[in-house]
C-alpha cells in the first residue's frame, strides 16, 4: 500500500468512528451536547468544535497559512448539534479532498527535503 493510501486508510477509520460518536451524540438533546461538565474541554459540543477546530488549523498549517497556529473557533458560536454537525462534515469534507489527491502531489509525502 502507498503511503497516500495509508493515510487516507487512516483517515477514514477515524472519521468512520466519528461517525459512531455522531450517531451517539444525536441520541441526546441540545441541551445535553451543550451542558457544562468537569472534563477535558467542557461539553460535548466544546470537544466537538475543538476536534474539528484543530482539524482545520492542521490542514491550514499543510497549505503553509500564515494564520493557522491562531486560527480559533468559539463553541458558542455552534450552539445546537445541527451546526456543530455542519461544522465537522465541512471540516471532515476538507480534509477528505485534501487527502484524497495526496498521490498526485509525492513532494508532499516527502517533506520539504529535495529530491
Amino acid at each position: 500500500m502507498t503511503p497516500s493510501r495509508n493515510i487516507q486508510s487512516l483517515f477514514k477509520y477515524s472519521y468512520a468512528l466519528f461517525d459512531r460518536v455522531w450517531y451517539s451524540i444525536n441520541l441526546l438533546t441540545d441541551d445535553q451536547f451543550a451542558q457544562e461538565i468537569d472534563y477535558s474541554h467542557g461539553s460535548l459540543r466544546n470537544q466537538i468544535v475543538h476536534v474539528a477546530m484543530a482539524e482545520s488549523r492542521w490542514l491550514m498549517a499543510l497549505h503553509e497559512h500564515p494564520d493557522a497556529r491562531g486560527y480559533s473557533l468559539d463553541p458558542m458560536d455552534f450552539p445546537d448539534r445541527a451546526s456543530a454537525q455542519t461544522l465537522w462534515d465541512s471540516t471532515t469534507q476538507d480534509v477528505t479532498n485534501y487527502i484524497a489527491v495526496l498521490n498526485q502531489y509525492p513532494r508532499q509525502l516527502r517533506g520539504n527535503r529535495a529530491g
